[in-house]
């Protein structure tokens, strides 16, 4: 079992540009009430996971809105599990091959609620792409979807329920509403493994003042992430799906073909997937863009400023410019993470690219007699508006309110929780592909940056567009750099001349001896010969011989 000892919180926020940093003195406490509550991320912050205990023993599991049941896989006792009577299941969690094995029961811990019984898949080898943390060889996945979704509940009947909905009944019978909260916040500028990336909570907002055991007051400027509950209920469909009534670009609204687009959100989604349609509207205008139809995807300058708005429930949810440009894939060459998706069951998937801008409450309206009903969202935007235009940047500064933790583990035993095994790197080196599948859970397999390595194909619409200075235009600023050097080299040079020249005349004496140019150009001067005496007009010459004898 895996131990978090202490987690050194350095919470920033950015507002207006500027930084607003807690004092030193309340960066460091205990959070072993919040274990179970951190959401942490690996190095390419695509995928977010969370330890649960099952019976006792921690496991971080990858956080899969479109899912609904729980799988672990590793070396942790059996001890105390209790196998059920279903025979083996074999489901699809969307890896390149299927998750089969018994179903067990045991007591799960989930975001701090005891879940007595809780059923799961147990699978002795998961496929080569299931993603884990930091090459830890136990974990898992755990759905954050409703029981109706979940193939063990369709196996073992109506006593067993996804283990989200049997950690919100836990809470109903505690007298609470069942509702869970997600903030996706990771630290673009922390790229170790794990690093901390948000929360989740169970029947209750993430609290920074019990948090950081400090008075509200101390938090003037911070989120509220209470607010949220006041946001707008947006009800879900069958699918969890909701409407999506317009999408702004740059302050023009995009015409949607068939009216409002319909939409699911999806935590294990490393990218937006789009229409085509709309995939042309957000990056088609953009200088140096391109299309290219093997990956679904635009590339495009990495300095792109692209500001677009998804309206849910009648409220525009503005995305940050990182969050559209996205990462490098290839020399001065971005991959838009609006990727053209082929999903015929609903017209657009938010992926993280759009949770990284919300604060996510997914809950029931209605519940009793041990069934959760109504299935809603609210979402709390955590990014200003901003700058409604296309522009160019640093698309990578994120202005909104963003929380940085570092995270450190104590193991306590063998078994490897959220942290490295010794000599590993995989899961730690994985990267958004945009070649991967397009399904609402497809998860990215492969390395972005040599997708886009080989640039443009030779395809149509794929070739770089712009004019030559466009495609030039990042050389500006050396070119100026340059000039301006040469410029100051050039005056300090003259000046160098013109002050030696002065010095020489400075210091020069007087000569007898003038060149024939200059005594063209002066009036005569007069000097006297060796020896000659002047006065009076009178010049008289001694004599060399007489004065030697003389002396």
């Amino acid at each position: 079992m895996a131990v978090w000892s202490r987690v050194l919180f350095a919470l920033s926020v950015v507002l207006s540009s500027q930084a607003l940093r807690l004092p030193s003195d309340l960066l460091r406490r205990s959070v072993a009430d919040y274990t179970g509550q951190i959401i942490y991320t690996n190095a390419n912050q695509t995928e977010f996971f969370v330890d649960v205990l099952i019976d006792g023993v921690a496991v971080s599991v990858l956080l899969d809105t479109t899912e609904a049941d729980l799988w672990v896989t590793g070396s942790i006792s059996q001890s105390s599990w209790q196998k059920t009577s279903a025979a083996d299941l074999l489901v699809d969690f969307g890896f390149s091959a299927s998750i089969s094995g018994p179903v067990f029961e045991t007591d799960v811990t989930i975001a701090g609620v005891d879940v007595s019984s809780q059923a799961f898949l147990y699978t002795s080898g998961a496929p080569a792409d299931a993603l884990s943390i930091a090459g830890s060889s136990t974990f898992g996945l755990m759905g954050l979807g409703p029981t109706a979704w979940s193939a063990e509940h369709g196996v073992l009947g109506s006593a067993v329920y996804s283990p989200i909905d049997a950690a919100l009944l836990e809470k109903v019978q505690e007298g609470q509403k069942p509702y869970v909260t997600l903030l996706i916040s990771p630290d673009p500028s922390d790229l170790g493994t794990p690093s901390f990336a948000g929360f989740l909570t169970i029947s209750e907002t993430v609290d920074l003042s019990g948090i950081f055991d400090i008075p509200q007051s101390a938090l003037d400027g911070l989120p509220d992430f209470s607010a949220v509950l006041a946001q707008p209920v947006v009800s879900l469909g069958s699918k969890n799906d909701f409407a999506v009534s317009a999408i702004a670009v740059a302050g023009a609204s995009v015409s949607l073909q068939s009216g409002p687009l319909s939409a699911t959100v999806a935590s294990a989604e490393s990218y937006n997937l789009v229409p085509k349609y709309i995939a042309d509207a957000i990056y088609g205008q953009v200088r140096g863009a391109w299309w290219s139809a093997s990956d679904s995807v635009y590339y495009l300058p990495c300095d792109a400023q692209i500001s677009v708005s998804i309206t849910i429930g009648g409220v525009p949810y503005t995305m940050d410019p990182a969050d559209v440009v996205g990462y490098p894939a290839s020399s001065g060459q971005c991959v838009g993470l609006f990727k053209v998706g082929n999903s015929s069951s609903v017209g657009i998937v938010l992926g993280v690219p759009f949770l990284q801008n919300v604060y996510t409450v997914y809950g029931y309206s209605s519940w009793g007699n041990g069934v959760l009903s109504q299935p809603y969202y609210q979402f709390l935007p955590l990014t200003d508006s901003g700058d409604s235009s296309y522009g160019s940047g640093d698309s990578h500064a994120r202005p909104t309110s963003t929380f940085f933790v570092t995270v450190t583990h104590t193991p306590t035993t063998t078994v490897a929780v959220g942290g490295p095994t010794s000599g590993s790197s995989s899961g730690a080196t994985r990267a958004p592909s945009p070649s991967s599948s397009s399904s609402s859970a497809s998860r990215p397999v492969g390395d972005l940056a040599g997708l886009a390595a080989e640039g443009p194909s030779t395809s149509s619409n794929s070739s770089p567009s712009g004019s030559l200075s466009d495609q030039l235009k990042h050389c500006l600023p050396a070119i100026i750099f340059a000039s301006v050097l040469i410029g100051v080299i050039l005056v300090a040079s003259l000046v160098w001349y013109v002050a030696s020249r002065r010095r020489q005349r400075w210091f020069a004496q007087p000569s007898a001896y003038r060149t024939l140019h200059t005594m063209e150009v002066r009036e005569p001067v007069h000097v006297p010969l060796y020896g000659a005496e002047e006065e009076r007009g009178h010049v008289s010459y001694s004599d060399p011989y007489q004065d030697h004898e003389k002396s």
